[in-house]
């Protein structure tokens, strides 16, 4: 692995870079850009897609799904055989079956790390960004060469967990633990937004209403893609939290039924100290 190309050095892509150095990466590490950007010391140069694609061992691709999509239908004409291609997109089935089409020439290596901020760009890059998170795998051949082993092995060595899975079961699951959250909390500054003005709110609120609306400040265009590729698990968890808030309303309307509402409460307070312990 002795040149790796960051194509997309937003968040993650700067991050990765800056945590390869970190722990000891002495490589090459290009950047490539859609727009004209400073590199950060962690990179050795930037570079245009062709020429970094050409002369890399290992391509991450950073950029939104529908992006990393279009990058696999061309990248595969300019590796070198055997090139690892990977990518951080966080829904992998659209992902996958692209990648099952078009690369031929190359390697490719499924990638979702469980890590970021609500804010983007690569002025908020970061070292640690990954560590302690779940970095997804999904393989598309096995078994895994080289180059993946090496590859999955710094993802380790940057703190972060490979963990390997399905591209369905991954849908399924970052709908419950990514998409969800994401909106409600876009739903509810929605909701807010339509009936109070929020220097009234700033002024009014305890830490609880901007601790739920942090999420709701998240970069649209990156989520667009997320809704449109992974629309019907995001559906169907929608669904069930519209019906646990349902029963909940329910109750709300008799105050007889007010004290059913402690067993949701009970519930969810296990399910939160769970989640939250050590995070």
């Amino acid at each position: 692995m002795e040149t790796v190309a960051i194509v997309g050095v937003g968040l993650l892509g700067g991050s990765l870079a800056m945590d390869l150095r970190r722990c000891g990466y002495a490589g090459r590490i290009l950047g490539v850009s859609r727009s004209p950007r400073e590199y950060p010391a962690a990179f050795s140069s930037g570079a245009v897609f062709e020429r970094a694609a050409a002369e890399s061992d290992v391509i991450v691709l950073c950029s939104p799904v529908q992006s990393i999509i279009a990058d696999i239908e061309r990248v595969d004409a300019l590796v070198r055989p055997g090139t690892l291609i990977t990518d951080v997109g966080s829904t992998k089935s659209a992902i996958m079956s692209a990648a099952r089409t078009h690369v031929k020439r190359g390697v490719f290596l499924g990638g979702h790390p469980m890590a970021g901020k609500h804010v983007s760009g690569l002025e908020h890059a970061c070292e640690g960004l990954y560590s302690g998170k779940a970095w997804f795998f999904v393989r598309t051949i096995e078994p895994d060469p080289p180059v993946v082993r090496e590859f999955v092995e710094w993802v380790g060595r940057i703190g972060a967990r490979p963990l390997w899975i399905g591209e369905e079961e991954h849908d399924r699951s970052v709908a419950m633990t990514s998409h969800l959250p994401q909106l409600v909390s876009t739903a509810l500054g929605a909701a807010l937004a339509r009936s109070v003005d929020p220097g009234v709110a700033r002024q009014r609120c305890g830490q609880g209403l901007p601790d739920m609306l942090r999420l709701a400040e998240s970069d649209w265009a990156l989520w667009r893609d997320i809704l449109t590729s992974n629309r019907l698990e995001i559906r169907r968890m929608v669904g069930e939290y519209l019906a646990a808030l349902g029963e909940i309303e329910g109750m709300l309307s008799d105050a007889a039924s007010v004290e059913e509402i402690r067993e949701a409460f009970e519930r969810s307070q296990e399910f939160a100290r769970v989640v939250r312990e050590k995070r």
